[in-house]
């Protein structure tokens, strides 16, 4: 069951009734920068992110929603963190990130700040997910360069929806080639990530956003190698979120722990009779 659970996420079949934790050691450091870009600037930051990704060992997240800061347009908020066991190091991670082409049209920086971990989640939280607003995600994992990206991504920035609506990636793919990660039930991951969030108010606006966010990630597919059970569009966009040898043990697990079905899953039970 131990290879049905992990990764599974609400759509495990099995009660976990007891687990166990492995300890490590925290980095004494966490140092964050932030730019900030009008999305004229979009091509350029995109393709760097693309570019220094991999050989990078701070966590990137690179958002793209109307803001303020930019008269209400798409803003583009790059934010790079390091975790490292002293100011000097977390600085030397960080510096790469002064290289950006687009670096001189940044509308503004906040560079090399110590902070912590909650800090950093309510800068990614507190904006962006408003318990009154309707909301419909999407993601895709893609290794793709961003040149086949960008046609898409330039068609969403001339109609974004309104805030908080966001697009979000992620370079996660880094961890991938630090060590071989355990089997994993719902486990398809590549080098980068992108999730993609429509809110709105209006329920006379479902079917429009719905839309908007599904008929975009469909453009990616091309360029998509799968999704991850997180952010997913399942009902409007069905895709790939588990390897077909893993799809096999999972069913041999299923067929052997829960023959009947009794926990919803994804996906549905096969037809009876």
């Amino acid at each position: 069951m131990r290879g049905g659970a992990r990764g599974a996420a609400p759509v495990f079949f099995g009660v976990v009734t007891k687990f166990y934790l492995r300890l490590y050691p925290r980095k004494r450091v966490t140092m964050n920068s932030a730019y900030f870009w009008r999305d004229d600037a979009a091509y350029d930051v995109y393709s760097f992110v693309h570019e220094v990704g991999l050989r990078t060992p701070a966590e990137i997240n690179l958002m793209c929603n109307r803001d303020p800061m930019s008269d209400d347009e798409p803003l583009l908020t790059l934010n790079v963190t390091a975790f490292a066991d002293t100011e000097d190091e977390a600085r030397q991670q960080l510096s790469l990130f002064d290289t950006c082409p687009a670096r001189d049209r940044a509308l503004r920086t906040r560079l090399y700040e110590v902070t912590d971990t909650s800090t950093l989640s309510r800068y990614g939280t507190d904006t962006h997910y408003v318990e009154t607003k309707r909301y419909l995600a999407d993601n895709m994992w893609t290794h793709a360069s961003f040149d086949h990206l960008w046609p898409n991504l330039e068609i969403m920035l001339k109609a974004w929806p309104p805030a908080p609506s966001h697009l979000e990636m992620f370079n996660w793919g880094a961890d991938l080639s630090k060590a071989q990660r355990p089997s994993m039930a719902y486990s398809v991951e590549d080098d980068f990530y992108y999730a993609l969030y429509a809110a709105w108010d209006d329920p006379a606006d479902d079917e429009k956003y719905t839309n908007w966010v599904t008929e975009h990630m469909q453009a990616w597919e091309p360029y998509s190698t799968g999704i991850q059970l997180a952010d997913e569009n399942l009902i409007n966009r069905p895709y790939r979120f588990v390897t077909d040898d893993n799809l096999l043990r999972l069913d041999d697990l299923r067929a052997t722990w829960d023959p009947d079905w009794t926990f919803v899953s994804w996906p549905a039970p096969p037809p009876s009779g």
